[in-house]
């Protein structure tokens, strides 16, 4: 999870990134800094694409990492993505296994105008199964 080379490209709209320095006001030694480049589909059919630039901020913590975008038109998006054991209220996880199998969750906090509210939250629960899935493929190659 701390590969974030690996977290920016499992985004389906991804196109480019580049690594940013820090900035002088910089809360957290630990965080690093992007900017990323995603092709969106405007119009069905691709009749009209664009690219939207917005900046990252992806801080490893204990359990995961803490993701911060701060997109055009004041959006900012909180994502806490942790690995956690599975809880009693996994009801498909038998007694005995909850505490050897891993749950991934992400709590997403979004803050914008209310213009761009339905837009970004439709885009992000459009994205997170097929993020997630692929994030989990890369984990089953490496044997994780």
């Amino acid at each position: 999870m701390r590969n974030h080379d690996l977290l920016i490209r499992l985004d389906p709209d991804f196109s480019s990134y580049e690594t940013l320095l820090p900035p002088a006001n910089a809360a957290n030694p630990e965080t690093k800094y992007y900017k990323v480049i995603d092709k969106m589909q405007t119009l069905p059919a691709h009749l009209w694409d664009t690219t939207v630039s917005f900046h990252a901020e992806i801080t490893d913590i204990e359990k995961g990492v803490e993701w911060v975008i701060r997109a055009p038109l004041g959006l900012v998006q909180r994502s806490l993505w942790t690995v956690e054991t599975a809880t009693e209220k996994d009801e498909e996880v038998e007694e005995g296994e909850r505490e050897k199998r891993l749950v991934l969750v992400e709590d997403v906090e979004i803050r914008c105008s209310r213009l761009l509210i339905g837009t970004a939250k439709g885009k992000c629960e459009e994205n997170w199964k097929g993020v997630h899935k692929k994030w989990l493929d890369h984990l089953e190659k490496l044997g994780a």
